[in-house]
C-alpha cells in the first residue's frame, strides 16, 4: 500500500528498513528474496541509496506506508536529504 510516490526519491536501506519497522538485518534479509526482482530493474545488492522504481515496488510489496513515514520523518526534523 502507497499512498505517496515521489519519482525522484531515491532511499537509503536503512531508512526504509526503519520505515518498515524492523532492524536493518532483517530488512536486507528481506531484500535478498527479492534479489532476482531488483537486479532486473538493475539494482546492485551492495546499492545503499535504492532508486524511486524499488522504492515504490518495496513499498507496495512490503506494505511500507511511504507518506505517513515521510511526514513523521520532516516532523522529526530529518530533511528530505535524511529521509
Amino acid at each position: 500500500m502507497i499512498n505517496h510516490y515521489d519519482p525522484n526519491l531515491f532511499i537509503n536501506k536503512s531508512v526504509l528498513a526503519k520505515m518498515a519497522g524492523v532492524s536493518t538485518r532483517t530488512f536486507r534479509r528481506y531484500l535478498a528474496k527479492r534479489r532476482p526482482v531488483l537486479e532486473s530493474m538493475g539494482i546492485s545488492a551492495k546499492a545503499q541509496k535504492l532508486p524511486p522504481q524499488a522504492v515504490r515496488y518495496l513499498c507496495e510489496d512490503y506494505c511500507i506506508d511511504l507518506k505517513n513515514n515521510c511526514m513523521k520523518a520532516v516532523k522529526d526534523g530529518q530533511g528530505p536529504s535524511e529521509i
